[in-house]
């Protein structure tokens, strides 16, 4: 037997609306209170970062570091989360910000001072060599008694760091205040770029002062490209393997600046160290003859 269906009467279903209707308020009210508490707390002063102190003050721009740091800091995430807020990460965004806005620096540690805090300390990149442009300019196979090498134009150079790494523009120098080197970059601004692999910059960073503990200091030091390099070294330009055993390279160079293989009273065009042990002189009073090439061993 079906049972019989109930009829709600017309004043039952006007109750059960004002009911869901009050429910439905009540619900509301707690949601914006809950949030507003949240949006209290979140905002309140007494979760937010209040103060930033750099160290050392002694960095280059303290200043505009000190700026870039609070404009990182102001605003809110899609106008909800304050970027300064003590409850979000602060140490990845800020070092990351830094070190691209500036260059210079090396690394940047961020560490919580007090609870409304934050300490940054700062290392600026020390240099370590020179980039000089793609070119090796005119003066570097100046001879002797063509006039003083330094009163000469070297190009627009940047400061290398250990890494090859470069991060800002070098003021002119006379003389070999740091190994300068040059080859081609990927694009056209230098402050940004890694010159080469470190690696391989450490490795001719290192062949440099030997040559230079040595009295045979390199004025410049090309690469050529992928294969070949160039040294630049009392007006002689010597070219090497790039990707060649740097050791063997040094012990080729010693024999050669040190012994009777070239002619020291005769201006050399060029001298090619690329082939085995053996030296390729061609000189720049007769480059047109081919006659005026001597090949010599470079080994007993």
């Amino acid at each position: 037997m079906i049972g019989a269906r109930k009829f709600r009467t017309t004043a039952a279903r006007k109750r059960e609306r004002v009911r869901l209707v009050l429910v439905s308020v009540l619900w509301v009210i707690v949601i914006s209170a809950v949030l507003g508490g949240l949006w209290y707390v979140v905002h309140g002063p007494f979760l937010r970062i209040r103060e930033v102190t750099i160290s050392p003050e002694t960095i280059v721009g303290f200043e505009a570091v000190r700026a870039a740091a609070g404009e990182d800091l102001a605003g809110s995430y899609l106008h909800v989360l304050p970027r300064d807020s003590i409850l979000l990460p602060q140490a990845k965004r800020l070092s990351a910000l830094l070190m691209v806005q500036f260059p210079y620096i090396r690394t940047v540690t961020v560490r919580r001072g007090t609870f409304h805090s934050l300490a940054l300390t700062l290392e600026e990149r020390t240099p370590d060599g020179l980039w000089c442009g793609d070119v090796v300019p005119p003066v570097a196979t100046q001879h002797a008694g063509a006039g003083a090498p330094g009163e000469e134009s070297w190009g627009a150079c940047y400061f290398l760091d250990a890494d090859a790494f470069m991060y800002a523009r070098a003021p002119t120098f006379t003389g070999n205040v740091l190994p300068r080197f040059y080859g081609s970059l990927t694009h056209a601004e230098p402050i940004g770029q890694t010159y080469v692999d470190p690696p391989t910059y450490r490795a001719w960073r290192a062949l440099y002062d030997r040559l230079h503990g040595a009295d045979h200091m390199p004025d410049a030091i090309l690469f050529v490209d992928e294969r070949d390099a160039e040294l630049y070294i009392g007006g002689a330009r010597i070219l090497v393997a790039r990707d060649g055993d740097l050791n063997e390279l040094w012990q080729h160079l010693e024999a050669l600046l040190t012994g009777d293989i070239v002619d020291r009273t005769r201006p050399v065009a060029y001298i090619d160290l690329r082939t085995n042990a053996k030296a390729f002189v061609r000189y720049a009073d007769d480059v047109g003859e081919s006659e005026s090439a001597t090949t010599s061993s470079l080994t007993q």
